[in-house]
């Protein structure tokens, strides 16, 4: 998320709408600019006094660009979008390679279970008989066994 906000946000100058700026008087006739520089150079820093010079109803607005506000989101230099891309990009590739071993793997596995079931003759139908045939019946109450079948080697 990062990426798509630095890449887009970061050199971006924030105009500020009438309603967002924060609006003062100066006290004793100063100017914005003298009243406020200690802010302005300390934690203000990022904050922009749009009219310096006027003695009263002065203009602040929260943000000079995109940077300043990213950096309310934890996003303060401009490398942490490629980070965050390369985290990103890391992540869909770890996930594909992932997927792809496992696949590799169940595939070997599976061939070794075909295996098995040539050499003992196996048709695949033991779990189908395990359930129906054995586990089935004792579901009801009565506990009767199954009827002879010729899958069951139970009643041959």
């Amino acid at each position: 998320m990062g990426s798509l906000l630095v890449f887009n946000v970061w050199d971006v100058d924030v105009n500020c709408t009438e309603g967002e700026f924060a609006r003062f008087d100066p006290p004793n006739g100063t100017t914005c600019g003298d009243y406020l520089a200690g802010y302005l150079q300390g934690t203000g820093s990022s904050s922009n006094l749009v009219n310096p010079g006027a003695t009263a109803d002065c203009h602040v607005c929260q943000y000079r660009d995109g940077s300043d506000y990213l950096r309310c989101l934890n996003l303060t230099e401009h490398y942490y979008g490629w980070r965050d891309a390369a985290i990103c990009v890391i992540f869909a590739i770890s996930s594909y390679a992932l997927v792809f071993g496992l696949m590799k793997l169940r595939t070997k596995t599976s061939k070794k279970a075909e295996w098995l079931a040539e050499s003992t003759q196996n048709t695949g139908s033991s779990s189908f008989v395990f359930v129906f045939c054995i586990i089935f019946p004792f579901v009801f109450r009565d506990q009767r066994p199954c009827a002879p079948c010729s899958l069951c080697s139970i009643h041959q």
